[in-house]
């Protein structure tokens, strides 16, 4: 798609009240208490422009989901829900995006996050400001060239606005009011914003490590001594997947929930199996398995590194294990 408008800044809120009025439930980043997160928000007030420290991935792969129920009577019933409401996540960011876009790499034959992702309108924004720790030159940049239904990004007064989809033309087309043409001036403002926040990002060099980790790299071992395998930096990532899957059920009501829950690839019953086995028992071999499924795994079946770049692995780490500092580590014993 190679539509472009321009929105006022103060139309924005009149916007997201127009699809609220419209039976859209609106996601995006708002105040709650002393700290902002996506939730869904009541009006356009509410709507803030920030980066989060956890972002938007439970409203397509929810933290606890009941995949089907049933009953067990003279026969098994089962019900799976299929009802979902249409949403629009207002305020993605690039990287989780692609955090996103990992996702679908998994889970693009699972009916659940399918069919949430079709009744869903992806607006994202554009960073025009770096974050503390965010490394996301190498890997894709502040910026998303695809995956979106719309991309905002700030210029000023204004938000530049980009159309990835049919979806996102369909929303312009029906709230025109909103939006105006995007002139060349326009164009020439957004990519100031881009080139100046690319210039300020921190110069990661990724492509090609798949090719040059070491199994037995000490560094491994390094992070496996200071982790206390908490798996926050799992919960906080917007590409990591892992789940379990545990039946709920009332013996006295013969009622039954199969739950879908997020897992850490970190915590030591993530591998246990029956009998009490635990092929990754050892904490150097779980943290071996998130590095190498981060930078070489991924790659190497998909074409494209797990990791997204935003950092947040690193903000949440007790013990400040830095995802960066790996990646050097191994470009300098490469050299």
């Amino acid at each position: 798609m190679d539509e472009a408008f321009v929105i006022v800044k103060t139309k924005v809120p009149q916007l997201i009240d127009a699809l609220i009025k419209d039976e859209y439930t609106v996601i995006s980043p708002k105040k709650t208490l002393n700290d902002i997160v996506f939730d869904e928000i009541q009006n356009g007030s509410e709507f803030i422009d920030a980066h989060t420290l956890v972002g938007p991935k439970e409203f397509l792969y929810p933290q606890f989901e009941t995949l089907f129920s049933y009953k067990k009577d003279k026969k098994i019933e089962v019900s799976v829900k299929k009802d979902y409401k249409k949403q629009v996540i207002f305020g993605y960011r690039s990287c989780d995006l692609r955090g996103m876009q990992r996702l679908e790499d998994t889970f693009k034959i699972d009916p659940y996050y399918m069919k949430r992702k079709e009744n869903t309108i992806i607006i994202n924004f554009s960073c025009t400001t770096p974050c503390e720790h965010g490394f996301c030159k190498n890997l894709g940049g502040p910026s998303a060239q695809n995956g979106f239904d719309l991309q905002f990004t700030d210029i000023g007064d204004c938000y530049f606005v980009d159309v990835g989809s049919e979806k996102g033309q369909a929303l312009v087309d029906h709230y025109i009011q909103y939006f105006y043409d995007a002139t060349d001036e326009h164009v020439q403002m957004k990519q100031e914003r881009l080139n100046a926040v690319m210039e300020k990002l921190p110069d990661i060099p990724v492509s090609g490590i798949h090719n040059e980790i070491k199994w037995d790299d000490p560094i491994i071992q390094d992070f496996a001594d200071r982790c206390i395998m908490c798996g926050g930096c799992n919960f906080v990532c917007p590409s990591c997947f892992c789940y379990n899957a545990t039946d709920i059920y009332d013996e006295e009501t013969k009622y039954g929930e199969r739950i879908r829950d997020w897992d850490s690839c970190l915590l030591p019953s993530f591998t246990r199996v029956a009998g009490g086995e635990n092929i990754r028992k050892e904490d150097t071999a779980r943290m071996r398995q998130r590095l190498y499924h981060k930078f070489a795994y991924h790659f190497l079946i998909y074409g494209a590194y797990h990791c997204t770049g935003c950092g947040r692995c690193y903000d949440v780490c007790p013990v400040g294990i830095d995802l960066r500092e790996f990646i050097l580590h191994v470009r300098r014993a490469t050299k």
